[in-house]
């Protein structure tokens, strides 16, 4: 996470009635509602007549994502098309035909959710974190295997992540800085100062904006005699040991467990991790009991922002949300979601919702598997 996708997918126009809410299944596996869902909007159906400018324009609504697959380009026949996957995930699956392609995928999926099974403790903390975050936990168990499916091959087993966890954090932890500018120090100077107010708030907004001023303020740049090289923030401070930017059982990178780490404390009480802490932001993303809760943290961001920014509750559809979980920048999503259907509205013309990349059909075609998982613990 994330992976190398063309974003534009993500905009297709959609025009659908509702196909039923989930809140049975989620009343069902113990899940609440967590109180940052809550908000004056009304929940309305993509169809609905309140759907109108003004109503959008000023976040009266939130437009209920029905579960399923609703992006009318992609089906299973070009699923494996350069125009639908990355060229890493492409690359793959290239020329196989629609049932080689089942097969190859299905080989990844047994292999992932039979590690998965055999630890049940890990099973159980999905079950938890989808209880104590207010979300379902098909949304986490979903990402944790798209991940294992498209971007990386699981570890032999669970517990080796967990023996991973112990020993990697240490030899990995070097400290966050580049070309000899330590970030801790870097934050300090004086155009990062209007972050600080955000982090009262939400340390993913944050994060998000101290990103912003290094992009419009360093990158690329020579400041105060340093030279601060093209790449953007994250590969230039994130990048420990330069063979890849995520680890674990939810490919998490360091600056997402960052983003989240006020939201892990509040609802898990794991203690708060910070760039001063890089062993342990390491051990905790590679843990697998503990990513699983960074993993539920920051699909609560996804929600919160695109029903927050874009006037869309996706907490209902499995794919979107690992769609979301996969490429990351899901503010920039969201605002520019919400800034061309604010266009298309003032034309007279409808909402397009968010639909699902490969990988979230992927997710949203397992979902009945997936769910069975979680009821029983064994593999489909």
């Amino acid at each position: 996470m994330p992976s190398a996708s063309t974003s534009h997918r993500l905009f297709a126009p959609v025009s659908i009635a509702i196909l039923g809410l989930a809140a049975a299944m989620l009343t069902a596996l113990g899940c609440t509602k967590a109180d940052f869902f809550n908000s004056d909007q009304s929940s309305v159906t993509p169809d609905s007549s309140e759907i109108t400018f003004e109503n959008y324009r000023d976040h009266r609504i939130a437009i209920v994502v029905p579960p399923g697959n609703h992006n009318p380009e992609i089906n299973w026949a070009n699923l494996n098309t350069e125009k639908n996957m990355p060229g890493k995930a492409y690359s793959k699956v290239a020329g196989l035909n629609v049932d080689q392609l089942k097969a190859e995928l299905q080989g990844r999926y047994q292999k992932a959710i039979e590690s998965i099974a055999k630890d049940p403790q890990t099973v159980e903390e999905i079950r938890k974190a989808g209880r104590i975050y207010g979300i379902d936990p098909v949304l986490i168990l979903g990402n944790v295997v798209g991940e294992h499916v498209f971007n990386v091959g699981i570890t032999d087993s669970i517990q080796g992540y967990v023996v991973q966890s112990l020993s990697w954090g240490a030899k990995w932890a070097l400290k966050f800085s580049s070309n000899g500018i330590k970030l801790t120090d870097l934050l300090k100077e004086a155009p990062f100062g209007r972050c600080e107010s955000r982090k009262v708030d939400s340390y993913a907004d944050y994060w998000d904006c101290v990103s912003d001023v290094y992009e419009s303020n360093y990158r690329g740049k020579t400041v105060g005699g340093r030279d601060f090289g093209s790449k953007g923030f994250k590969f230039t401070f994130f990048d420990p040991v330069a063979v890849g930017m995520s680890y674990g059982l939810g490919q998490l990178d360091p600056i997402r467990a960052l983003m989240v780490t006020d939201i892990v404390n509040r609802n898990s009480g794991y203690p708060m991790v910070s760039i001063e802490q890089p062993d342990q932001i390491y051990a905790d993303i590679i843990n697998p009991r503990k990513a699983v809760h960074y993993i539920a943290a920051n699909i609560v961001v996804a929600i919160d922002r695109y029903k927050r920014i874009s006037n869309f509750d996706i907490s209902q559809n499995a794919g979107v949300v690992a769609t979301l979980y996969n490429l990351g920048k899901e503010r920039n999503f969201a605002t520019k979601r919400y800034n061309d259907n604010l266009r298309s509205l003032r034309a007279g013309k409808g909402v397009s919702i968010p639909v699902e990349s490969y990988y979230g059909f992927y997710v949203n075609d397992k979902e009945p598997q997936l769910r069975e998982f979680l009821r029983t613990g064994r593999p489909q």
